[in-house]
């Protein structure tokens, strides 16, 4: 059964009742961005089952430390649910660089759930579905997004800078 959320802020997709998109502009302020985590945190909140997020870094390169500050904020304000819920968080990463901030976040706030970086999005979404349905949860898994479909979803996207 498909179960419709209203995710409120262009920067987040549903792509199944319970596996969801996040994508990072090149540049925000951070305004922006914690505009974003807030809507993130309402969504988690409201889910009580296993759910999993394919989440796309492409901007988080450009983020300055007070950002990684509003990242590491986020993770610990969530640490407690998604132990409970958050089956896994793939991360889409085109850069070395990208990695690495990940990883300097992580280290100030180590997530409480599995993630996993790749560089391919079909991968990253074959891995949030096996992760899903390793907690209970089949929606399949065969991959259904498309780098064009994430580009496209983008185009209206806020742009900080």
């Amino acid at each position: 059964m498909s179960v419709d959320r209203t995710l409120d802020h262009p920067w987040l997709k549903q792509v199944e009742a319970t596996l969801f998109v996040q994508q990072y502009p090149r540049s925000t302020t951070d305004e922006e961005l914690k505009a974003m985590l807030e809507a993130v945190e309402r969504l988690v909140f409201s889910l009580q089952s296993p759910y999993a997020w394919i989440v796309d870094l492409g901007g988080v390169l450009a983020a300055p430390a007070s950002q990684r500050r509003l990242f590491s904020e986020h993770e610990d304000r969530t640490k407690q649910h998604d132990r409970k819920f958050n089956a896994g968080s793939a991360l889409l990463s085109r850069s070395a660089i990208t990695t690495g901030i990940i990883t300097a976040v992580f280290w100030l706030s180590k997530p409480s759930y599995p993630t996993k970086v790749f560089s391919d999005l079909r991968e990253a979404e074959g891995w949030a579905r096996a992760q899903l349905k390793d907690r209970g949860v089949d929606i399949g898994l065969e991959p259904k997004l498309t780098l064009q479909e994430l580009l496209l979803g983008s185009s209206n996207r806020p742009r900080g800078g």
